[in-house]
């Protein structure tokens, strides 16, 4: 976003267009607001399997709510709330890493090392 829209404002035709800083200001907010439905979902998903506590998710996704909420009331700003939101997302992530890496070592046979070296 950042790119394509500094780019556009580099052309001197563009250069003074209120509408095109309003976007390359806005945009990055309202891309990461786009991702709280999903963070949800994937909050959900982590409490369904159990990956993190149950008290951890509802004290992130609580705090960045509580935040994002007060920040839009009282200080006219969401820039901080949609940080916690990014930050609650990489929480996820890193849950759903560790839980890949478990299956994924699950799923390799055991070998039975008695039987192993008896054979050689």
């Amino acid at each position: 976003a950042f790119v394509v829209f500094g780019t556009i404002a580099s052309i001197k035709a563009f250069h003074d267009n209120q509408l095109l800083y309003q976007l390359f200001y806005n945009l990055p907010y309202a891309l990461v607001a786009l991702t709280i439905p999903i963070t949800i979902y994937d909050a959900l998903v982590v409490y369904r399997y159990r990956l993190n506590q149950p008290s951890m998710i509802a004290m992130s996704i609580g705090v960045s709510t509580i935040i994002l909420v007060g920040g839009l009331i009282f200080a006219d700003t969401a820039w901080l709330g949609l940080s916690c939101w990014l930050g609650v997302a990489f929480l996820f992530k890193v849950s759903f890493k560790r839980f890949f890496n478990f299956l994924e070592v699950a799923d390799v046979p055991e070998v039975d090392e008695e039987a192993e070296s008896t054979e050689a």
